[in-house]
């Protein structure tokens, strides 16, 4: 149980210990923080999350994986570390953690970096769940943060090949991809955008769940998730209080970006932010979020940077407040209360 207290202390130690010794290099400061998370999320026991289990048994016992990516990276496992499930993770995650460090250290200033740090480790998602028990989905993350970036800087042939291997690795990239394109290919503006925001909102206040999508996914094999329950935002306030920060966004929007490139982040982070009052009716969907929210890391530091007001401020806690809660009510109480094994208590590396 300590080491869920002690992960969202980990960057601002890494921080005052570079601030103290008067380090100049914050790739150095973030990788160190990257490789203590690895060093976590590898090694430790394999029934730390209920779906990371079953990518165990089928690394140990050659189970051909439906997903062909996937079976391939089963495959290197036993080729380099043997058929240890320690392996898998450590291969794993180094796919779903270097994109992002190294997307990191491109746009996040350093005044920043604790925040965005603090961030993805406090959202269960980010980290906890997508190292410890989705960990296809996390892999696919990381190849499709590499994607947004091959598009938006016109290598389309790098861009369709990682969109082509993350659908290998898990089926609803093959999907995921259109909202990538949609981000960047549309003209947008705060008046659309607006527009959006606006009309996910209602979507979330008419509808009581979305298995009214059943209609159109009664042929798709995904039309099973949506019997799933709500997730833990699904209720009004929190709804309310994401489009407020969309507004606020939209009324500085122009002060946002200062290039077509930090615009394409932005737009991104408005967009999955407009997705999450929606992705809040379906605990399944709202997973969708959370690629959404892994790629559009750096839009916040990109925001933070250009938004030098009060509004900036107020923006800043709510980006915050957002994970701390689901960080409490999500890791500290839900799993301890309800005496979920998968997670609590924390295990470190075990034979199987």
């Amino acid at each position: 149980m300590i080491i869920y207290f002690v992960l969202p202390l980990i960057p601002v130690t890494f921080y005052i210990i570079f601030k103290r010794e008067k380090y100049q290099s914050y790739g150095l400061l973030i990788g160190s923080v990257f490789v203590l998370l690895l060093f976590v999320s590898t090694f430790r026991s394999y029934n730390m999350g209920p779906d990371y289990n079953g990518y165990v048994y089928a690394c140990l016992h050659d189970y051909n994986w439906p997903e062909k990516g996937f079976a391939l990276i089963i495959k290197a496992v036993h080729y380099i570390f043997g058929k240890n499930y320690w392996g898998l993770a450590l291969l794993v995650n180094i796919f779903y953690l270097v994109p992002i460090y190294f997307i990191l250290i491109k746009y996040i200033r350093s005044n920043y970096i604790v925040l965005i740090l603090s961030i993805f480790v406090l959202n269960p998602y980010l980290f906890i769940q997508s190292t410890f028990n989705v960990i296809r989905q996390g892999m696919a993350c990381g190849l499709l943060i590499g994607a947004f970036y091959f598009f938006k800087n016109k290598r389309y042939i790098l861009f369709v090949g990682a969109i082509v291997l993350s659908a290998t690795i898990h089926d609803i990239c093959r999907y995921f991809w259109l909202f990538l394109v949609i981000v960047l290919l549309f003209k947008w503006n705060e008046i659309k955008l607006f527009y959006v925001a606006t009309f996910c909102l209602l979507v979330n206040l008419g509808l009581r769940d979305l298995t009214i999508l059943s209609k159109f996914l009664s042929k798709n094999r995904f039309d099973s998730y949506l019997s799933w329950g709500d997730s833990l935002f699904n209720f009004v306030g929190f709804s309310f209080v994401i489009y407020a920060l969309l507004i606020i966004l939209l009324s500085e929007y122009r002060k946002l970006y200062t290039c077509q490139d930090e615009k394409k982040w932005v737009d991104l982070y408005i967009l999955s932010l407009c997705f999450l009052m929606i992705a809040v009716k379906n605990d399944i969907v709202y997973r969708m979020y959370m690629m959404l929210a892994y790629i559009s890391l750096p839009s916040i530091g990109i925001i933070f940077k250009n938004l030098k007001n009060n509004g900036s401020k107020f923006i800043q806690i709510l980006t915050v407040a957002y994970p701390t809660y689901y960080f409490i009510m999500y890791v500290l109480f839900l799993y301890s209360v309800r005496n979920n094994l998968h997670y609590i208590p924390f295990e470190f590396y075990k034979p199987y």
